[in-house]
């Protein structure tokens, strides 16, 4: 079979190497149905793998500088598929849909060693739950993984995609094509009325956008200072954790309605609080966030008290470009940029009050108002190797230390139609992250239309979580229900 090479450009080169998991799950009343369905399923993936054949292919390192390299088939086939895609059926019920869909499908049911695609979990060079950091030490790894794990009840369809050849707008893409195709199998008669997507990248398309960014950012001149980055460095941060590594994580969904998070903003502007920008929702939401977690930190960051938290926040460079980039570019485009406070002033409050909240959404909007072309350009020079890559992990204390990193899924489209066959309605009812046993960590998640809720995933320590939860007027009063 003929092989040939997908290009990965530098940011693809200096990102974390980790996948990313996500399940679209489904109520799915009918088990009659599921050979129908996974049939309706390994039929879009074929169709949309010719879109995305790269993902068909193998991750393995090119050479001694410790850059990666994906090649993949030339024509895509049902074997693909089959070592692609696996199906399982789980008949225990505490995974019954209608249980954990009355606790808003708790984040901590998914853990990877259950829901995790098989062709991850059980791969020789990848942990069973299959978390954290790829070597790719003399380790070659697909870099697309998906399970069909049908539930009592329901649907889960875990995908879990390498990020060092997609970042969340390529997943997205992805997730949008493989929806689209699986509809058109299952009811060609819609096929026409779907919305369209960006015209997908062809293979050799894929590797020249690549390496046109790539063109974009400047060698390093003999003797130039080298650049800097706001939560990227060179080699691994070493910091004083204030927990243990052992100390148990967790992770839970706070969901805010949206008319309670509009009004506030509403309230806000009426109230002439001014940033750089127009004040969003998501700048209020992660501010709410990093206030509350910091506070709920605060017993044990004694060597921290006075000093500063930080926050790093990813953001999509594609439209922010000197010539905006297209969501058809399908590679990692989303670069971090930096928030500080004070932790005095964050937990000086005995109740947190607007002036607190006021000042972290100003910071937050200052920190993505100032990327510009300057910005974009250093950030760039500085992802471009001048020695070997050694580790790609942000320069941020967020593990168990006084720092967090977010990261916005709320404008991805993952709530398509799919149409599959037996499932109870045509698009997902919930979307989740597989669990992580990460501190730090938030996700703003996706979300069901312009009206549905806003969902925040915030992974910190159990403790921490403990106090998050309790904390008087604190992130759980802004929840209609209780995080889950």
């Amino acid at each position: 079979m003929a092989y040939t090479k997908l290009h990965l450009a530098i940011p693809d080169q200096r990102v974390a190497r980790s996948f990313v998991q996500t399940v679209c799950i489904f109520e799915f009343p009918d088990p009659s149905c599921i050979d129908e369905a996974f049939e309706a399923l390994q039929g879009g993936l074929l169709d949309v793998l010719a879109a995305f054949p790269f993902l068909a292919g193998a991750l393995g390192p090119e050479d001694e500088n410790g850059e990666l390299k994906l090649e993949y088939p030339v024509e895509v086939t049902q074997a693909h598929v089959q070592a692609i895609m696996t199906r399982e059926i789980l008949t225990d019920e505490k995974y019954a849909y209608a249980t954990l869909a009355k606790n808003n499908m708790p984040t901590s049911t998914f853990v990877g060693q259950v829901f995790a695609p098989r062709s991850l979990r059980e791969h020789p060079d990848i942990p069973d739950d299959v978390e954290g950091i790829i070597s790719f030490k003399d380790v070659i790894v697909p870099p697309l993984g998906i399970g069909a794990i049908f539930i009592p009840g329901g649907l889960c369809i875990s995908t879990y995609t390498h990020h060092s050849v997609m970042d969340g707008t390529g997943r997205s893409n992805f997730l949008r094509q493989f929806a689209q195709s699986v509809s058109k199998i299952a009811k060609p008669d819609k096929a026409d009325n779907v919305d369209k997507v960006d015209s997908p990248l062809t293979p050799c398309m894929s590797s020249e956008a690549r390496m046109g960014l790539d063109k974009l950012i400047p060698l390093h001149s003999p003797g130039q200072t080298p650049p800097t980055a706001e939560v990227y460095g060179d080699g691994t941060l070493e910091y004083k954790k204030t927990l243990a590594e052992n100390t148990p994580c967790s992770g839970k969904i706070f969901t805010i309605e949206a008319d309670k998070i509009r009004s506030y903003r509403d309230a806000l502007v009426a109230g002439g609080v001014k940033t750089e920008r127009q004040i969003s929702i998501f700048s209020i939401l992660a501010a709410l966030v990093w206030i509350h977690v910091t506070r709920a930190r605060y017993p044990h960051l004694e060597d921290y008290r006075d000093g500063d938290t930080s926050i790093a926040i990813a953001v999509d460079l594609r439209k922010r470009m000197v010539d905006p980039i297209g969501e058809g570019y399908v590679g990692n485009l989303a670069l971090g940029t930096k928030a500080t406070m004070s932790i005095p002033f964050i937990t000086a409050e005995e109740i947190v009050t607007e002036k607190t909240i006021i000042a972290a959404i100003q910071a937050i909007a200052h920190s993505i108002a100032k990327i510009d072309e300057a910005w974009i350009d250093r950030h760039l020079r500085f992802l471009r190797p001048r020695g070997p890559i050694t580790d790609t992990e942000l320069h941020m204390k967020h593990r168990f230390g006084p720092d967090l990193y977010m990261t916005s899924w709320m404008n991805q489209q993952v709530y398509e139609e799919w149409n599959i066959p037996g499932a109870g309605t045509s698009r997902p009812t919930y979307f989740r992250r597989a669990h992580s046993e990460i501190d730090g960590g938030i996700v703003f998640m996706p979300r069901r239309g312009v009206n549905g809720p806003y969902e925040i995933l915030v992974r910190i320590a159990q403790q921490d979580m403990d106090a998050l939860v309790a904390e008087e007027r604190g992130l759980a009063s802004w929840c209609a229900t209780a995080p889950t």
